[in-house]
């Protein structure tokens, strides 16, 4: 049988362009199934760092409430154990009452920003009082437990 040397060539050829081809479609569907990945982490990401900060502000909230309901033996519980020892039960009233002697009674929360500063998440709820606006800086760590509380006049 004799076979044409031309089409041998033709035919390798042929099978080269449908191997690159082949190859192209490949590394195409890889980099989409990439892309996917990377989109879907990023969705989950932001809906989890979303999420985590609605938390921390709804706790944030909640732990000035506390202290304004005068229940500060459940606000020094959501303290972690560093401030645990650092700040008692009766400090933490003492520190309250001294914020409403110097800006007069409480009113009510304005608002409240998320921020992190040197590895923490910081609820910064912002309270109006009689005779002043103050942020209420609430520094979480981790476990979400409150590190830091800080008064700071509205700014």
């Amino acid at each position: 049988m004799w076979v044409n040397p031309a089409s041998q060539l033709y035919i390798t050829q042929q099978d080269k362009m449908n191997k690159v081809i082949d190859l192209r479609a490949k590394i195409g569907l890889a980099i989409s199934i990439i892309a996917i990945v990377i989109i879907i982490g990023a969705i989950y990401a932001i809906y989890f760092a979303g999420s985590q900060g609605t938390d921390l502000e709804a706790k944030a909230r909640d732990f000035v409430l506390l202290l304004k309901e005068g229940r500060f033996d459940e606000a020094h519980g959501l303290f972690n154990e560093q401030m645990v020892a650092a700040i008692s039960v009766d400090q933490l009233e003492a520190i309250w009452n001294g914020v409403i002697g110097e800006v007069g009674g409480y009113k009510g929360i304005t608002g409240t920003r998320v921020a992190t500063e040197s590895g923490y998440q910081v609820v910064y709820v912002t309270t109006e009082f009689e005779r002043a606006s103050l942020d209420v800086k609430v520094v979480f760590d981790g476990a979400s437990k409150v590190a830091g509380l800080w008064f700071f006049p509205k700014g």
